[in-house]
């Protein structure tokens, strides 16, 4: 716990007077430093054959345990109706986690998020001491209960952006309240845990076996921590509140301010502002609204040009396999060295497989690079009516917007972008 706050108290000190959004590059460089030196400190443990008390006896045995032991008396240990009780209450308390983490990321800002990490692991230490005297008490049942009346009372509505507290705001005073009761429960549920698992036996065999399933309980509510802030946000933050529907495709695309006349289309709540002096910003996501494409336009996809049958059989039509082969050859030989824009080994297995075969748009503008410095008879003798046509049929797909992927786009338009029709071209236009 004390090496969680001390590596909590990084962010706040290095983020605190930061006018960046994001997470600042000083801070990974911290904790890498950190990850780094973590081996060294190790090294600094002393064995426990080597701790001695000051009348120089050992302070304890730790003999070493068979593997099949260890499965036996973890066996025992799962039939015993108390561990069997206790399994709820070893997972239960990482579902706190959740909760307080969209609380911090919806309610504050950036270095009062920070500040609330630390103080959460500060305020485990006097919680988790004075618990065994407090937990009996009346007014707990009462403070759950004024707590979950509150709390509801926020109408938590992930479509729209949080208050953004800062921490010397008036309103920061409840929230906090209100994200530090996590972390108190979660350190009162620990200890006693704990406690009574150290109850169960003084052997060390099976006090051992106890420590690993608690560890293995708190672990798989630890992947429970990152699969519910992802159901939630699929539930809320990606709704759709201002939509454009054809065929099942959707596209969500503003960012502005709270004063934008789209803001009040969008928006089905008003957004609670605690602090008017600084501005709201409202971001929507955008989801994934390109639906996948087959790898052969057809007509249907198309319906928005005028496009025969004859033109896609065009656009699907290559050079002979020998030709091919000689001209992916040449561009990986003569071209990607220069400008490595393509994933060559994505390529070549694409390429391999007829199944999966390399993007038409991407795999036509590769063959126009390749033309152009081809030393192949067959392409020399031919190369401006080889080149020509090549262009065309990624000209065409390009001016058809039948691919979808950008970043194929800009790799083609690279490509496309080395052809020229003929010597005029180069010396009457841009090349100048």
């Amino acid at each position: 716990m004390l090496g969680a706050s001390i590596g909590a108290s990084v962010g706040p000190c290095i983020t605190w007077d930061s006018i960046v959004l994001g997470v600042l590059k000083s801070v990974y460089i911290t904790f890498v430093i950190l990850q780094s030196c973590s081996p060294f400190f190790a090294l600094l443990v002393q064995l426990h054959q080597k701790l001695r008390r000051t009348d120089r006896t050992a302070i304890a045995s730790f003999g070493h345990v068979h593997f099949r032991d260890s499965i036996r008396v973890m066996g025992r240990l799962l039939c015993e109706w108390r561990t069997l009780l206790l399994l709820p209450v070893m997972f239960s308390p990482e579902l706190f986690f959740p909760f307080q983490a969209n609380i911090n990321a919806y309610t504050f800002n950036l270095r009062t998020r920070n500040l609330n990490i630390l103080l959460n692991t500060l305020f485990q230490f006097p919680v988790t001491a004075m618990h065994t005297i407090t937990v009996n008490c009346a007014w707990i049942t009462g403070a759950y209960i004024a707590q979950a009346i509150w709390l509801n009372s926020w109408n938590f509505n992930w479509k729209i952006p949080g208050p953004e507290i800062d921490c010397t705001d008036k309103a920061d005073r409840g929230a906090m309240m209100v994200y530090l009761s996590y972390a108190a429960q979660y350190g009162m549920f620990q200890s006693l845990v704990l406690y009574v698992l150290g109850s169960f036996t003084y052997d060390p065999v099976k006090a051992a076996a106890c420590g690993v399933l608690y560890t293995g309980e708190t672990n798989y509510g630890k992947e429970e921590d990152v699969i519910m802030p992802v159901r939630i946000l699929r539930r809320w933050a990606l709704g759709t509140t201002l939509s454009c529907r054809n065929n099942g495709v959707i596209r969500i695309a503003y960012i502005g301010t709270d004063t934008a006349n789209l803001n009040n289309l969008v928006r089905p709540h008003e957004t609670r502002i605690h602090d008017t002096h600084r501005p709201q910003y409202l971001h929507y996501p955008i989801p994934s609204f390109h639906p996948p494409l087959p790898w052969k336009p057809t007509s249907d996809l198309l319906s928005g040009h005028y496009v025969t049958p004859g033109a896609i059989t065009d656009l699907t039509s290559f050079p002979v396999r020998e030709v091919c082969d000689s001209s992916v050859e040449t561009y990986f030989t003569e071209i990607h060295p220069s400008i490595p824009i393509i994933d060559e080994a994505d390529f070549l297995r694409s390429y391999a497989d007829p199944k999966t075969p390399p993007l038409l748009l991407l795999f036509h503008a590769a063959l126009l690079a390749a033309a152009r410095v081809s030393d192949r008879p067959m392409l020399v003798w031919s190369r401006a009516t080889a080149t020509a046509t090549l262009y065309r049929r990624a000209r065409a797909l390009f001016n058809l917007r039948y691919e979808n992927d950008r970043l194929l786009l800009v790799q083609s338009s690279m490509l496309v972008a080395r052809h020229t029709e003929n010597p005029d071209t180069v010396g009457c236009n841009s090349y100048c």
